[in-house]
């Protein structure tokens, strides 16, 4: 946890790495010439090159969150070089594996991570050591076939979200698999860390849970059991996770449901698409971007958007520019794609149609390569926004519009992203740039204590922006933004569900039971997938009586 940024140490300078990195750069610039004005250094060569560590952590503007991409472009090299190193050696591992077996072998890979990955703030500095940054590089790789990843510890019981690091879709649509490396710690193990279940009832509610969500997903998950032959301590090991009727039987009458080959055949119902990036990264501060990614991907996705009580897919930012995304979500939800280049731009541009709505945070399109500007911000989202000149401030707005649809029950309400205690001399959560909107076609959802617009909302003839300065939102407000882009809802209350066209699942955690109100899309039969006793028949909504714990698997006839 080092504060001083002349000891904070990033990146490898074995010779080796060295070579790699000039090489790398030859492939980028092309010549020498390109090199040196990209550096603004008449002495660089593709031999001498060398990353900086003082430029490496330094700070471009006090308390600011990015690095210039014109003054910086030499440590924004070094940075996004930096992943490729345990990237390009996987990659060289999967072609070993496939020649070597005259393609006949499967190559799983436990990498990108991504959401883990992105908001880590300790020790200081290991977000720019941090790899998973090229991932979308491993997605294009031929000789790699699937993606396997553990879930988050933090979230292994009945009342935690689900949360998958990967972005599963962007796996997908780059014809990959993904599988859960699933270690729960089931009632049959003997460990008592890390989220282990309190009871059987829990252990076949959250396994039920987890393997519905993940088929659902067009995923699967491999069984990690981590018992012992031999006897360590019984508070460690005991006798294998997967074992007992409390286990297999939610297990294998899971996977026999969803193996059935119901019709109609599998379909996803997302209408929500979320888009964030791994590239932006490199344009940031090692030290000030934390409080940004604080609430964006730990506070806003990780923990309010996975109890939205709708479906929505993950992708990477790379995805826009490839084809490879479905043009028909209702909703595009833009996370942290602060630096855009042309084509990106473009590829966001054709989303503008179609009565569809496009929601950002922060500083979209910001950074290009021609550097910081922005009018970049105010051409990408369609709406005036500014800059407060030479401010630095904590980054909060407090919602005073009663009116509009997307401040339903969220009239007072105070939206601010900030560190913890322990952090923040090293992590500031009092930063710039502060973005402001000025523009009199919107309508001010929410404002700074300086009374100007924070979070606002622009109608077009054929699509919707909606702009929210500060780097989060709570899950009723994404809530909210979902009915106003039209976006089916399933459960207007806070739950973990999944849902495609021929499966519905709910689950309740210990808290309470409930008496869920469920809304489908349209008039089906519902029925309990276990038992067939029907539920519901000639409505589109009806009420669910969970117990505690419980997971629900609903089907869709």
């Amino acid at each position: 946890m080092i504060k001083d940024r002349d000891k904070i140490l990033i990146g490898d300078f074995h010779p080796g790495v060295i070579q790699l990195f000039r090489e790398w750069l030859k492939k980028k610039y092309l010549s020498n010439d390109k090199l040196r004005v990209a550096w603004h250094d008449p002495k660089v060569t593709f031999e001498n090159a060398l990353p900086d560590s003082k430029n490496l952590v330094g700070e471009d503007v006090p308390s600011g969150v990015f690095r210039d991409p014109v003054k910086s472009a030499a440590a924004i090299d070094y940075i996004t070089f930096f992943p490729t190193l345990i990237g390009g050696f996987y990659q060289k591992l999967a072609a070993h594996y496939k020649n070597r077996t005259d393609r006949k072998a499967l190559v799983f890979m436990n990498y990108g991570a991504v959401l883990a990955t992105l908001p880590i703030f300790q020790p200081s500095g290991s977000r720019a050591q941090t790899n998973n940054n090229d991932f979308h590089h491993l997605l294009e790789d031929e000789n790699i076939d699937m993606f396997v990843q553990s879930m988050p510890y933090d979230k292994r019981n009945a009342d935690d979200p689900i949360v998958i690091y990967q972005p599963i879709e962007s796996i997908n649509v780059n014809n990959k698999m993904y599988m859960a490396d699933y270690d729960a710690r089931t009632i049959s193990s003997g460990t008592l860390k890390y989220g282990r279940h309190r009871s059987q009832y829990e252990s076949e509610a959250i396994i039920k849970r987890d393997l519905s969500w993940l088929m659902m997903k067009n995923s699967g998950a491999w069984l990690a059991d981590m018992s012992m032959a031999g006897w360590r301590q019984w508070i460690e090991y005991r006798k294998p996770w997967f074992s007992t009727p409390e286990t297999t039987k939610p297990v294998r009458g899971t996977i026999e449901l969803f193996s059935k080959g119901a019709a109609p055949p599998k379909k996803s119902v997302c209408e929500i698409a979320v888009i964030v990036d791994i590239e932006t990264p490199a344009y940031e501060d090692t030290l000030n971007s934390a409080v940004v990614y604080r609430g964006l991907i730990t506070n806003l996705m990780k923990t309010e958007m996975v109890k939205l009580g709708a479906p929505y897919d993950l992708y990477l930012k790379a995805d826009l520019t490839n084809g490879k995304i479905r043009d028909d979500y209702k909703l595009y939800i833009f996370i942290n794609p602060f630096y855009l280049n042309e084509a990106e731009s473009q590829s966001i541009e054709k989303l503008k149609r179609d009565g569809k709505t496009l929601a950002w945070f922060y500083a979209p399109g910001y950074l290009n390569d021609n550097g910081i500007d922005v009018n970049n911000v105010s051409k990408i989202t369609g709406i005036d926004i500014r800059v407060k000149p030479n401010v630095t401030e904590l980054l909060q707005m407090t919602v005073n519009n009663s009116t509009h649809p997307l401040t339903a029950n969220l009239q007072g309400t105070n939206f601010k992203t900030e560190m913890w205690d322990s952090v923040r001399d090293i992590h500031p959560d009092v930063i710039q740039p502060v973005f402001y909107v000025d523009d009199a076609k919107t309508q001010t959802l929410a404002t700074y204590p300086d009374s100007k617009s924070a979070w606002v909302a622009k109608e077009f003839d054929d699509w919707k922006s909606v702009y929210s300065a500060v780097p989060y939102l709570n899950v009723q407000a994404i809530r909210n933004l979902a009915k106003y882009a039209g976006v089916h809802l399933y459960v207007d209350e806070d739950i973990v569900m999944g849902a495609d066209n021929r499966f519905l699942m709910l689950t309740n955690g210990y808290e309470k039971k409930r008496s869920l109100k469920v809304e489908l899309p349209k008039v089906q039969t519902v029925k309990d997938a276990f038992s067939g006793n029907v539920i519901s028949q000639g409505r589109r909504k009806f009420t669910l009586e969970m117990d505690t714990p419980e997971t629900r698997i609903l089907l869709l006839e």
